[in-house]
């Protein structure tokens, strides 16, 4: 089963493809943590694409029914800060460099 997303049914700009594009791994790595703080502003392309992938995955993991509750959902977690704190707790549980963490924390 396939089907095609139109983001702006779900409330989302089309991006450019340019403004979709990271960096270095350090660079990418502070765009993350921005968007997971809720310090990207709410209308950022790249924090757009975070939520609809985040959407997708919630559906296929059962937790929605639409891809639009699936956003709403997603973008509940940035908001709340549970996102950024799930993905601190996933460096720590998985013995990840915590200081690095820290330090982009710091950067970002």
């Amino acid at each position: 089963h396939s089907f095609t997303v139109e983001p702006e049914e779900l409330g989302i700009m089309r991006a450019r493809p340019e403004s979709l594009r990271g960096g270095t791994p350090y660079e990418n790595s502070i765009i993350i943590l921005r968007i997971l703080s809720g310090r990207l502003g709410r209308r950022d392309p790249k924090r757009d694409a975070v939520l609809l992938n985040a959407a997708a995955g919630i559906v296929v993991a059962g937790k929605a029914e639409h891809l639009y509750e699936g956003l709403e959902l997603a973008a509940r977690s940035i908001e709340d800060g549970s996102a950024y704190s799930r993905l601190a707790s996933l460096v720590e549980f998985t013995g990840g460099d915590i200081q690095r963490f820290k330090e982009l924390e710091r950067a970002a």
